[in-house]
């Protein structure tokens, strides 16, 4: 998720096109002739070089008109795990950016150091029941509280058929035995506060149960948990809702911290 936060600041800072050579621009009503510099320009992200190419695969160079660089629109949105497609109907490049939690990469590993937050980890798999929503990611949440909750992960369910059953839903992380605990804070959002309905936050290490909260309904205080995740591999975060009401419901937990 870093990356797609950095992403927004790259563009803003450097006007990106989806050619890499060639002297003739295209304005908005007509084109001009222009004086491209290439000076070997290298693109370094997070430490390391980016090789940009083209749609076919072919290596392309970014280059500099008026001490402006440009540089590969596709290399580089595809870097940050974007999606970008050319509309020719409109002259309009298109960037899609996945939202909430980022589906499984193929080597999802923990980050290093001594403390790593929960949101910036690539999930490892996920799975929901039906009505039930998959665990995804804010910048902000307001709490039943009327308070606002930062750097959230939440899940919500609901059921439109009052008396069903109920539903869960589930994120794995893949830790590798890097942390020792896990810290956050636990609320009910603001517009799930009926005492109606009741979910849980369960947590579980390598498929045994670490933690499992009291039942959350309208009134929950939030909660701040720690729980020892040591030795565990494969991190499960869960959700679990229990059927009856047709309110909308959603739990999240704040500001989760792994700790070596």
């Amino acid at each position: 998720m870093r990356k797609k936060r950095i992403l927004s600041g790259v563009i803003a800072g450097i006007l990106i096109v989806a050619m890499a050579g060639g002297i003739t621009a295209f304005a908005s009503t007509g084109q001009k002739t222009l004086t491209a510099n290439f000076n070997n320009i290298k693109i370094i992200i997070d430490g390391e070089t980016l090789t940009p190419k083209d749609g076919a695969g072919n290596q392309v160079e970014p280059f500099t008109v008026d001490g402006v660089t440009f540089v590969p629109l596709r290399a580089i949105a595809e870097a940050f795990g974007t999606d970008v497609r050319w509309d020719g109907s409109t002259s309009s490049v298109i960037i899609t950016k996945p939202d909430g939690i980022a589906p499984p990469s193929s080597q999802p590993t923990a980050p290093s150091g001594n403390q790593a937050k929960l949101s910036d980890m690539s999930s490892f798999t996920y799975q929901s029941t039906i009505w039930a929503k998959d665990w995804e990611a804010s910048a902000e949440m307001r709490m039943n509280t009327g308070d606002f909750a930062s750097d959230v992960l939440y899940a919500s369910y609901m059921d439109p058929a009052f008396g069903s059953k109920g539903g869960e839903a589930t994120v794995d992380y893949l830790v590798d035995s890097r942390y020792s605990r896990l810290s956050g804070t636990l609320f009910l959002e603001y517009d799930s506060r009926s005492p109606r309905s009741t979910q849980r936050l369960i947590i579980w290490g390598d498929g045994k149960q670490l933690y499992r909260s009291p039942d959350i309904s309208g009134g929950f205080m939030p909660t701040e948990i720690d729980v020892d995740i040591a030795n565990v591999k494969v991190l499960r975060i869960g959700a679990e809702f229990d059927g009856g009401s047709a309110d909308r419901r959603t739990i999240g937990i704040s500001n989760t911290i792994l700790t070596k």
